[in-house]
């Protein structure tokens, strides 16, 4: 059996991202066709033409408003699926999570959508990492346990 590339977010015996390596092992034989045709996954080395929609994801403007006033921030559809994944997730995990993202727009994402105190300090120190002059875009804490 041969191994197969991720087309789009997805997760088998762990998350792969699109352009990923897939074993062959962890697809069940009898939904490897299906996942093929939905354009889930595709054999490793295949030539796969891309959608109009896949070539043309650059992104979604939103305007997040807090304390601070409104920001507009700029998402593509796995940037969406990154933040769905972390609020679906125990806190720990979400905080572990949130230590890997280097998008600031993703982290101001989470941040606004977030309620547990835990997660949205995780947010900040996140943001401080990467953006320090752009803490205040965040609503350092605001969230509830």
């Amino acid at each position: 059996m041969a191994d197969f590339i991720a087309l789009q977010s997805c997760r088998f015996d762990k998350d792969y991202q699109r352009g990923d390596t897939i074993p062959a092992d962890v697809i069940l034989a009898s939904r490897e066709r299906s996942l093929i045709r939905n354009r889930i996954i595709a054999p490793a080395g295949a030539v796969v033409e891309r959608t109009a929609a896949e070539t043309t994801d650059d992104g979604m403007n939103i305007p997040i408003t807090n304390k601070n006033g409104t920001v507009t921030i700029r998402v593509t559809t796995d940037d969406v699926q990154t933040v769905m994944k972390i609020l679906q997730e125990n806190a720990e995990a979400a905080i572990e999570e949130i230590a890997a993202i280097e998008r600031e727009d993703v982290l101001i994402m989470i941040d606004k959508l977030e309620t547990r105190k835990t997660v949205t300090a995780a947010i900040v120190s996140r943001v401080e990492q990467i953006a320090p002059n752009d803490v205040g875009k965040v609503q350092q804490g605001d969230g509830q346990e």
